[in-house]
């Protein structure tokens, strides 16, 4: 790569700092497992430790299909052949509630079309999964152990926004896997992941907020922005928002969900990206056999529902195994590749993997409210600019 090209990434930094967009943030570029750039900028150190929120996603997804490789659990297998309270869903309609049709899979809940929904949003199904994470957060104030089964049994009670399989909405689907991991393996879904992707893979800071410890001081300092747009350190106010319900990264507790809740830093989840790159193996040790991690990034949409998807900042992705996969640079309107694969997380974290360049680069700050599309735009846009 062009090195003097990725020093454009420092001038943004700095640039964006200086305006008042960003207070700290870091990034790293690794190109054919190479470390071409890394900078940290602002409040932001080399061992700073970042909540990564939904890009604890991916790392859920690999757990699923750990146990897909050991023959635990079948892809097409109906979620209520682990919980069988996800028998007989209904669905919400304008008539009122009425059966689906479907099962939901457990491919479903890897590809967000399970119909289920995220707490915070406002259709009938939502209002009603805040209120089940409203009572599990009670429950857990009163000091009851709530684990991602207990968590999966409570989403079971909500109606489906549609018939599984029909369309894409993002949803605690991968909040369910974990409780799914939980049956199957007999263990807590952090001890899983420990054993089965941290450990082999030299994660050591990579963890639940609970299980921080000491480490909890490395934490990145929490923003928001202002009413005039400035960012201001997070208010009181807002890390109790983030950490109303089950699905928290903010506040420690027992639940070790499959959607949010862990800790990394880049060090660390570049390490995982690496091995999603090398078809499952880093550093000589193998996660993932070779076919398996080749279909992680394998489109898992039809044309019909990838249309359905509605986050504006992924134009030009489908979707699978809990990651976005560019299908058109054009429509994306990326100097990227096709094939390019990642995800990211509500404070702004954000990875993304090309098996065609041999590329990865993982990026970490922690604004309420995410990372600044038109700011991911001209990262990505630099970062391609340097590839010979």
């Amino acid at each position: 790569m062009r090195r003097d090209r990725l020093q454009n990434l420092e001038d943004l930094f700095f640039q964006e700092i200086k305006d008042g967009r960003l207070k700290g943030c870091s990034i790293m570029v690794l190109h054919n497992g190479n470390t071409e750039f890394r900078g940290e900028y602002g409040s932001d150190k080399r061992d700073t430790i970042y909540r990564i929120f939904s890009m604890t996603k991916p790392v859920t997804a690999v757990a699923i299909l750990i146990l897909m490789e050991r023959g635990l659990l079948d892809l097409l297998d109906p979620l209520s052949g682990y919980i069988p309270e996800f028998k007989d869903m209904k669905i919400v309609t304008a008539e009122g509630e009425v059966s689906a049709k479907n099962e939901i899979t457990i491919a479903d809940c890897l590809n967000m079309t399970s119909g289920m929904v995220y707490p915070g949003e406002d259709s009938v199904s939502a209002i009603r999964l805040s209120k089940e994470a409203e009572r599990i957060a009670v429950r857990q104030e009163f000091g009851e152990k709530i684990d991602a089964v207990t968590v999966a049994r409570a989403v079971a009670g909500v109606p489906l926004l549609f018939e599984p399989g029909t369309r894409w909405n993002y949803s605690v689907s991968a909040d369910v896997l974990a409780g799914v991991a939980e049956v199957i393996t007999g263990m807590p879904f952090g001890e899983f992941l420990r054993r089965a992707v941290f450990a082999p893979l030299d994660m050591q800071d990579t963890m639940y907020v609970s299980e921080l410890g000491e480490k909890e001081e490395r934490l990145a300092p929490l923003y928001s922005r202002n009413k005039d747009g400035e960012i201001v350190p997070m208010s009181r106010q807002q890390m109790d928002a983030l950490s109303a319900g089950a699905f928290s990264s903010v506040r420690a507790t027992s639940f070790y969900g499959g959607g949010s809740g862990l800790c990394s830093t880049l060090s660390d989840y570049s390490k995982f990206a690496l091995m999603l790159l090398n078809d499952g193996e880093y550093n000589g040790i193998r996660i993932l056999g070779r076919k398996t991690a080749q279909f992680m990034h394998t489109d898992g949409l039809s044309e019909e529902v990838r249309k359905t998807i509605s986050f504006k900042n992924i134009k030009g992705y489908s979707y699978s195994n809990l990651l976005r996969i560019m299908k058109d640079t054009g429509e994306a309107g990326s100097n990227g590749s096709n094939g390019e694969f990642g995800w990211d997380g509500m404070l702004g974290t954000y990875f993304l993997a090309d098996p065609l360049e041999r590329l990865v680069f993982v990026y970490g700050q922690q604004i309420l409210g995410g990372l600044d599309e038109s700011l991911m735009r001209r990262i990505r846009s630099i970062i391609y600019s340097a590839l010979e």
